[in-house]
């Protein structure tokens, strides 16, 4: 709550436009907007975009991963076709290397909302990651980002990796 007060008096639009409003009830700060799937595929079907995994409307996530989840998505069921197999374990793949850059750019997303975190914080500390972050962020998200992820964890706690399902069967 400190937080948020704080943060609205450094925007003075925001700051002109409350100066005579008065809290009337209580009210939360929410900084974990993401959501997911466990599972991305069952016969017949195989989630991409927003249905799959939505990370946060702040960083414009959703369009990349639509882009990105699409276009992965048509080359697993074109060589799915090609091959005559559609099944969802055949999609594992796809899932799982789409669930691997979204944890990736999750940990940014969560280090955002940290209190204390900036990117320009951790840009001083770790001039050498300057480029890991601006790549994650553009959409590159399918990288080793190891050392970036370590260096975020001596900031502020990284959330743990969303979990993976086996293909629905039923």
């Amino acid at each position: 709550m400190k937080f948020l007060i704080n943060w609205s008096r450094q925007n003075k639009w925001i700051e002109s436009n409350l100066k005579d409003a008065h809290q009337v009830g209580e009210y939360w700060v929410t900084n974990e907007y993401s959501n997911h799937s466990r599972y991305c595929s069952k016969q017949g079907l195989m989630l991409a975009g927003d249905a799959y995994c939505f990370l946060d409307p702040v960083f414009s996530s959703g369009l990349m991963l639509a882009l990105k989840s699409g276009v992965m998505a048509a080359d697993a069921i074109d060589s799915g076709l090609i091959e005559n197999d559609l099944t969802p374990a055949r999609f594992m793949s796809y899932a799982r290397t789409l669930r691997d850059g979204i944890n990736n750019m999750r940990i940014l997303v969560c280090a955002f909302y940290s209190e204390g975190f900036t990117f320009k914080a951790l840009i001083d500390r770790f001039p050498n990651l300057a480029g890991d972050v601006t790549d994650c962020l553009s959409g590159d998200i399918n990288k080793d980002y190891t050392s970036l992820h370590e260096a975020i964890a001596t900031m502020v706690p990284i959330p743990k990796k969303m979990e993976l399902g086996m293909p629905l069967n039923t």
